[in-house]
């Protein structure tokens, strides 16, 4: 996915953050643990996570580390929509 996003040239990704970073530093993954977000520089917050109903939990434990609600920006949308980018994601057809 990042490199997805830098290929645009209009996003830079400056850190990645979960509540389960050690799963994925486990296989070699450069995560960090949510309250890493203090120390980071950046202009908005990408959830990556396409499940709107998680939108209200990550913005207030993100407003716990002084984060500005409305520098979360999450996907919300349909089940069909949401069905046809993950099966684009997974399977793009110009690959």
């Amino acid at each position: 996915m990042n490199r997805r996003l830098d290929a645009t040239g209009k996003v830079e990704i400056t850190g990645w953050i979960d509540p389960y970073y050690w799963e994925y530093r486990r296989v070699g993954m450069n995560v960090d643990p949510v309250e890493s977000i203090v120390d980071a520089d950046y202009d908005y917050i990408l959830m990556a996570g396409l499940d709107s109903s998680f939108k209200a939990l990550v913005t207030r434990t993100l407003a716990d580390f002084g984060v500005d609600p409305e520098k979360v920006l999450a996907v919300e949308m349909d089940y069909d929509t949401r069905r046809e980018i993950l099966t684009n994601y997974l399977h793009p057809k110009n690959s």
